[in-house]
C-alpha cells in the first residue's frame, strides 16, 4: 500500500546565446583609396557603410516541460 505520493511538474524557457561568431556584428567595408589626390599626391582613404545585421537573427528559445511522480510503498 502507498505511504506517500508526490506529483512534480516543471516548465521553463530560456534563451540560448550560442549563436555563432560575429553574426550580430555589422561589418564596415574598406578601407578604400579614393581617386582624389591630396597635396602629397596620396589618395584619400575612406570606408564604406556598415552592413545591416540580418533581421532574421533572433534569440533561440529552449522550452522544457517535465512531469514526475514520487511515491513510497510498504515501509519506504
Amino acid at each position: 500500500y502507498v505511504i506517500n505520493a508526490k506529483l512534480r511538474a516543471s516548465y521553463g524557457s530560456i534563451g540560448n546565446e550560442a549563436i555563432g561568431s560575429n553574426k550580430f556584428i555589422s561589418v564596415v567595408n574598406g578601407p578604400y583609396t579614393g581617386s582624389w589626390l591630396t597635396a602629397a599626391n596620396a589618395g584619400i582613404k575612406y570606408s564604406g557603410m556598415p552592413t545591416l545585421v540580418s533581421n532574421t537573427l533572433t534569440w533561440e528559445r529552449v522550452t522544457t516541460f517535465d512531469v514526475g511522480l514520487d511515491f513510497g510503498i510498504l515501509n519506504g
